[in-house]
């Protein structure tokens, strides 16, 4: 199977976030510091959808909110309040997060959270979860292979991976691999119901 031309779309991809972050965190770092002299931790969040300047903001961490996301990308397009909303509103984002906003008339407005494309949260520095992660999205990660990514996927159909060690359980991958992979990825705790062994 050829996988050229997905991977090059990829690579243009996070090519391209690389570079919007790279900008954001120059205007970040040029904002007054703090008294402590110490700067916050920038969060990288998304805003798209029926709002007045959608895009990629990276804001003061580590606490921002739905609303604070939406704020700082011009508020709702056609909707000044947030209304029924509020709940949501006030919901915690995390690095690497999309705030999706869509709209049918003035008052009815839906708001849903998810996480950025995997290009995306690779290169800010998030990992994919071996748990989770479809075949295509653990072709991004160096050194993956075709059927190095069909046997993760394969395994956990039987039985979650508890920990990246036994990855090494592949045939042809082995712990110089693994450790490089360790950047990349994780088993986590939400989807192996078990205690967290790769932080």
């Amino acid at each position: 199977m050829n996988h050229l031309a997905p991977r090059s779309q990829w690579a243009a991809i996070a090519i391209l976030a690389t570079l919007i972050f790279s900008i954001l965190l120059v205007r970040f770092y040029h904002q007054d510091l703090p008294p402590s002299g110490i700067p916050p931790i920038p969060l990288v969040v998304g805003v798209v959808g029926d709002i007045k300047r959608p895009g990629i903001y990276l804001m003061e961490g580590p606490a921002v909110t739905v609303s604070q996301a939406i704020e700082t990308a011009g508020g709702l397009r056609n909707r000044t309040s947030m209304g029924g909303l509020q709940v949501l509103a006030l919901q915690e984002m995390h690095n690497g997060q999309l705030v999706r906003v869509a709209s049918s008339g003035r008052e009815t407005v839906e708001i849903r959270v998810e996480t950025m494309p995997s290009a995306a949260r690779l290169t800010l520095g998030e990992k994919l979860d071996v748990n989770i992660a479809s075949e295509e999205e653990l072709m991004l990660v160096p050194q993956m292979k075709a059927g190095f990514a069909a046997a993760i996927v394969n395994r956990r159909s039987k039985q979650a991976w508890r920990n990246l060690d036994e990855l090494e359980g592949i045939p042809g991958v082995g712990p110089k691999t693994v450790e490089k992979w360790r950047n990349y990825l994780e088993a986590s705790e939400k989807s192996t119901g078990g205690e967290h062994e790769d932080k």
